[in-house]
């Protein structure tokens, strides 16, 4: 598997970094005009607090000034998305757009909303989200063809498959082809090289790509048209949320959730143990097919536990702990307990760090609390790991394909993960008269290294379509371990 190894080192992302002990993308509230909301207003913006939305032009701008001071006072990003500038700009946009309808006339909620994510949208963040959803979403797509498929051989030439006397001249009329080509698996399990390009959303024209061959001496063109990589695994292919089987042989850990939910016949201890079991394997499939996140803390205690080591990329962990952030804690463990139906456990064995900020009675100002993480990488995985990611691929288990690219013997394969990766710990609240719901992070993950992957995803080593990258593993896996 030396050149699967090779691909994966080029696809490595990760330096060094030193860090101010109060950098500069963090908020000085010592320094902050602003106080925040009294308790009494804090209740008012709780879950416990639902009434009939308000939506005249009094009520809406209320609502706006109450947005900014409290996203001020818990959003953990808030500074380095724009700080005041940026917020208070948003603020008074929203309040001109409003001011300049009919005093008499309401907007709906959807209107509103939209109003609110034209001006907010600088806000670059997958966790932060307004009535349930980002206020931005990723569009960058993979765009590929598999009409032609190359092998690039010793001396860097890419040859067609199926047929090694013709080569790969140009694209598009440039001859510097490794531009235009990303790794994939053919049906048979072989590497190949296709013509991709990873992108924000292109015309049809910009898709129709000139591919020049050579054979001896002579050329030949031919137009290809890139079509969009199909992104995810449909629902009906899930299977089980939770599952450690073998599939042809070859051990397989299917992960579709970093939570556990009530009523599952399985716990957290059972998920961490299964790094013991793993780890002593030659290879094993890890499956993050729409695993849309959960518990970090079960992210580092599962890659503890399948290192025996710490692994670390360079960073810092950054919380905000202030009163108005502490005003919603319980709100948001009644949600997640009540309408998504995740386990007690998660909350009473500490898998989440929610409670961290009980800790502290009361905040005059708003704290915050920073740990700096040095890289630790692992240079001696015996085990070859085989991480299966798709666009549901977010948030928690984002953070897990991530720290495992910082051992060696590691092979993400699929399309890019969701880009929710800056950001967490969320909390509910609500707008008093609109009652438009916010979720707000009140944790940042201040990476340099992935601060541009938000929204963007982590990009795998090999490009294969959700829906046929099983089959393919497999049939690589097969090819490269039954000579041996």
């Amino acid at each position: 598997m030396k050149s699967l190894a090779v691909i994966a080192e080029n696809n490595r992302f990760y330096t060094e970094h030193s860090f101010q002990e109060m950098p500069d993308h963090l908020y000085d509230y010592s320094k902050s005009k602003d106080d925040e909301l009294s308790e009494e207003k804090l209740s008012s913006l709780t879950n416990s607090h639902m009434r009939t939305p308000y939506l005249t032009r009094e009520k809406i701008i209320e609502d706006v000034e109450v947005l900014h001071v409290t996203l001020k006072h818990m959003y953990a990003l808030y500074e380095y998305m724009g700080g005041d500038e940026a917020f208070e700009k948003a603020k008074e946009g929203v309040i001109n757009s409003v001011y300049i309808r009919d005093e008499e006339s309401e907007l709906s909620s959807k209107q509103f909303i939209d109003l609110l994510k034209e001006h907010y949208g600088f806000v670059i963040d997958n966790h932060f989200h307004l009535d349930y959803t980002p206020i931005n979403e990723s569009e960058h797509i993979l765009y590929f063809s598999e009409r032609v498929q190359f092998h690039e051989n010793a001396h860097g030439e890419y040859i067609l498959a199926g047929n090694d006397r013709i080569q790969l001249f140009e694209i598009n009329g440039d001859d510097d082809i490794k531009y235009y080509l990303k790794y994939s698996l053919d049906d048979d399990g072989n590497i190949v090289s296709i013509p991709a390009i990873f992108s924000n959303p292109l015309s049809i024209e910009e898709r129709e790509w000139e591919i020049t061959l050579k054979q001896e001496d002579s050329l030949h063109t031919e137009m290809i048209t890139l079509e969009p990589m199909p992104k995810e695994i449909p629902r009906h292919q899930f299977g089980n949320a939770f599952a450690i089987t073998e599939k042809d042989g070859v051990p397989w850990l299917q992960l579709r959730s970093m939570f556990v939910y009530e009523g599952a016949d399985y716990d957290y201890y059972d998920m961490i143990n299964t790094a013991t079991l793993l780890k002593e394997e030659p290879y094993f499939v890890l499956d993050l097919r729409g695993n849309e996140g959960g518990s970090m803390i079960l992210v580092d205690r599962w890659v503890d536990e399948l290192f025996g080591q710490r692994v670390n990329w360079s960073s810092q962990s950054i919380h905000l702990f202030s009163n108005t952030s502490k005003a919603f804690i319980k709100d948001t463990i009644d949600f997640y307990q009540s309408r998504t139906g995740i386990s007690t456990q998660t909350f009473e064995d500490d898998f989440t760090d929610l409670f961290r900020i009980n800790s502290i009675e009361n905040f005059e100002i708003p704290q915050w609390e920073i740990d700096s993480n040095s890289q630790k990488k692992i240079y001696d995985n015996q085990t070859h790991i085989f991480i299966l990611v798709d666009n549901n691929t977010a948030s928690a288990a984002e953070h897990l394909v991530a720290k495992l690219k910082l051992a060696n013997n590691t092979t993400v394969l699929g399309v890019n993960t969701r880009g929710a990766i800056i950001s967490g710990n969320s909390l509910m609240w609500r707008l008093p008269n609109t009652q438009v719901d916010m979720f707000t992070p009140t944790f940042f993950n201040y990476n340099p290294d992935l601060l541009h992957k938000e929204l963007v995803g982590i990009q795998p080593d090999l490009w294969i379509t959700a829906t046929r990258v099983e089959s393919r593993l497999l049939s690589f896996i097969k090819q490269n371990t039954e000579s041996h």
